[in-house]
């Protein structure tokens, strides 16, 4: 995700459009997720109709942070279209791969095409996601590395909606994806983010990010503040150790330098 994100660790939060006044709440929140340097934001239509998301993306079009736009019960190509005619910046997708009871026929034939044609647009894309039920013959890692090749990130997630995602969960994606981003899609929260983002590339905050916890609640500042200073902690420790490793492999090269 380099050149969409300006930092490896990233963190995105969620518009999920709730509230009497949904655009005064889109403007309130992503006031918020800028001033609490949040790397991005995705608009999903989870309490909204697809309208509401494009009326949103047009609130959003001067956000100082990229804006992307998941949508559910609407298919992968009018996805692809809404993203590109209101100039989101990614596309989150509920599945890139693997076949659910949900979703049995699983990927359309389509999808390869359509991406093709909306190369422009990255795209972040589940296997084995919240609220789908893989279907018995399906492999987990074989779903996972065909998932690679049609997505820029692959998202992991818990079993439902707002449910922590178990850490080894977490380390099984990682193994299958190797280098390939790996993004951690539910339950994150101050408690547990410092562990996950050691492992995964990024971070989408839903629930965690509201009042309460309660997702239909507006976003909460303190919460937001709470999380973001765990993550400033990781990234200062992970770049202490960026150079600590460098200091060591200078120290190697010089004790197998030839003398002069």
């Amino acid at each position: 995700m380099k050149g969409l994100f300006k930092q490896d660790k990233f963190v995105l939060g969620m518009i999920h459009l709730t509230g009497n006044d949904k655009m005064a709440r889109v403007r309130e929140e992503i006031s918020i997720f800028e001033e609490e340097q949040f790397d991005g934001v995705i608009v999903e239509n989870l309490h909204g109709v697809v309208e509401e998301v494009r009326a949103a993306l047009m609130e959003l079009r001067y956000a100082s942070i990229p804006v992307g736009v998941r949508l559910n019960d609407v298919s992968a190509d009018e996805a692809f279209q809404l993203a590109y005619g209101h100039n989101a910046k990614f596309l989150q997708l509920s599945h890139v791969a693997g076949k659910y009871v949900e979703a049995p026929k699983g990927i359309p034939d389509t999808f390869e095409t359509t991406r093709k044609s909306f190369s422009n647009i990255p795209v972040l894309g589940g296997v084995h996601p919240k609220g789908f039920t893989p279907l018995p013959d399906s492999c987990l890692e074989t779903e996972i590395i065909a998932g690679k090749t049609r997505s820029d990130g692959i998202v992991v997630t818990g079993e439902t909606i707002g449910s922590e995602t178990p850490m080894e969960r977490i380390v099984q994606f990682r193994e299958y994806l190797c280098g390939h981003p790996l993004i951690v899609g539910s339950g994150v929260t101050v408690n547990n983010v410092y562990r996950q983002l050691q492992v995964a590339d990024g971070a989408i905050v839903g629930s965690y990010s509201k009042v309460g916890g309660v997702l239909e609640n507006p976003v909460d500042q303190g919460r937001v503040q709470e999380l973001m200073s765990v993550v400033m902690q990781l990234r200062a420790d992970e770049e202490l150790k960026k150079q600590e490793i460098m200091k060591n492999s200078e120290k190697e090269t010089k004790l197998l330098s030839p003398t002069q």
